[in-house]
């Protein structure tokens, strides 16, 4: 007599129970994510920006794709902690999902000013006025300006470089209008 070692219900039960921990897995990740998400944006909202950033990374980390909120969010945490780059980087993901985010797009605007920049500046205000949302054109019509205040400064600190080739003395940097760094 032939004894039956497995067969079709065997294999059956090993397809639910991989099906179940595969299932448990997943919501264990989005409760993580969701968890993250949310104390990110209590300390962003109640200032602590470190701990923000550490949050967002990490509920950004346990998406299953990139969420732009998120990732927006990260972008605006690091910009407080001053890590323009990472945050340039978030922006642009931001960006590469959801082409007509006018606040991604404004942001990354104004690192490319304070970058000078201008052309790729002027790239994102080309973007904005292409979205044609109200919002969009008004942060088309500030990136503008900004451009504008940016050449007119960068005109004069240079001409105050030729003549005086070491720059302002530090020690006038705060009497002297607009030599703030």
């Amino acid at each position: 007599m032939r004894k039956n070692r497995g067969g079709i219900t065997t294999v059956l039960v090993i397809m639910i129970v991989v099906a179940m921990l595969a299932a448990t897995a997943w919501l264990v990740i989005g409760t993580l994510r969701k968890h993250n998400v949310e104390q990110g944006l209590a300390s962003l909202k109640r200032g602590d920006y470190t701990q923000a950033a550490l949050c967002l990374e990490k509920a950004a980390r346990y998406s299953l794709r990139p969420d732009a909120a998120v990732l927006f969010h990260l972008a605006e945490a690091r910009l407080k902690l001053g890590d323009i780059t990472a945050a340039k980087g978030s922006l642009e993901k931001v960006i590469s999902l959801e082409p007509r985010n006018a606040a991604a797009r404004y942001e990354l605007g104004k690192i490319y000013v304070n970058e000078k920049n201008f052309g790729a500046a002027r790239s994102e205000i080309s973007a904005l006025e292409e979205i044609g949302s109200e919002e969009a054109k008004g942060y088309a019509d500030e990136l503008k300006s900004s451009i504008q205040t940016g050449a007119v400064k960068g005109f004069f600190d240079e001409l105050l470089k030729k003549i005086i080739p070491g720059g302002i003395p530090d020690a006038l940097k705060n009497a002297v209008p607009g030599t703030e760094d």
